[in-house]
């Protein structure tokens, strides 16, 4: 890959990170919202199949008189997931950006799912449309699991295992709220 290519190290990409640099160059790119994607959200972009929030799936307009009507129902509830925080963040995000976004998380955006979207691109109005292209797209999945894999040291940065680094943040997390606790 183009990391090992140029003997990048985690650093380097790390550097790259949307987050990162958006701060410093605010007033030569487009305006954004960065929104932390919560801990259950990434679960569900691990999960097979893409269960969207009861407001993302589209309403039923017309009944097909011709049907025999046994693809209607076969007794299942359709599953959904909901993310309400996430949800309210996003939609405040797209009303403060002028109505409509472009999703991007750290490194890519989700263009190769742009098949998936209802008008045939990247523009989302609504965090159903952000939750169908982020589930759809492999480019975000690289974004979340494997930025470092050409790294020349992603070994030693990677050491850790997901438990290990789970419980570093539940660690941190404790210790946090003992000093929130110590102040009062």
């Amino acid at each position: 890959g183009i990391n090992a290519e140029y003997g990048w190290k985690v650093v380097d990409v790390l550097e790259c990170s949307f987050d990162r640099w958006f701060s410093r160059f605010q007033s030569l790119t487009f305006p954004s919202v960065l929104i932390p994607l919560e801990e259950d959200f990434l679960s569900y972009l691990e999960e097979d199949g893409i269960y969207l929030p009861k407001e993302g799936f589209p309403k039923v307009q017309e009944w097909d008189c011709e049907s025999d009507g046994e693809d209607w129902d076969d007794g299942e509830e359709m599953q959904t997931r909901e993310f309400p925080e996430l949800e309210r963040k996003l939609q405040n995000a797209i009303e403060e950006l002028g109505g409509w976004v472009f999703p991007k998380l750290n490194w890519s955006s989700p263009k190769d799912a742009v098949w998936m979207s209802v008008e045939g691109n990247l523009r989302c109005s609504s965090p159903s449309d952000i939750f169908r292209l982020l589930k759809s797209s492999d480019f975000i999945n690289h974004d979340l699991y494997h930025p470092f894999d050409d790294c020349e040291d992603f070994k030693s940065a990677h050491e850790l295992s997901i438990g290990e680094q789970k419980e570093q943040k539940e660690n941190k997390k404790e210790r946090e709220e003992k000093e929130e606790e110590n102040k009062k």
